[in-house]
């Protein structure tokens, strides 16, 4: 499934859902990274968006790419990205797989 997304989609995704016990932090650095906080405390499940000016589209590539970072299926990732999921969904994702507590 070839898969693309513009990064400020993958951004607004990652950067603006957020529920009372699960969101996405932002830390910018070389790159921005967005760390997954769930129930105030930073968890393991992060990824990055390339902050470098030629990067204005995800592709399918990169899309594999975070969703392996986030320990999700592509699928997953996809969903969460089209804003078929929130951040609730994806804890109850990393909890049946053992990856959040």
């Amino acid at each position: 499934m070839g898969t693309n997304y513009n990064k400020g989609q993958v951004e607004k995704a990652l950067n603006g859902k957020k529920s009372d016990n699960a969101q996405f932090v932002k830390k910018k650095g070389s790159h921005t990274r967005y760390i997954f906080y769930y129930e105030g405390k930073k968890t393991a499940n992060w990824t990055y968006v390339s902050n470098g000016s030629g990067k204005k589209k995800i592709d399918n590539y990169l899309i594999n790419q975070m969703s392996k970072q986030l320990h999700l299926s592509k699928d997953d990732f996809c969903e969460y990205i089209d804003c078929k999921t929130k951040c609730r969904d994806l804890a109850i994702i990393w909890k049946r797989k053992g990856i959040l507590q």
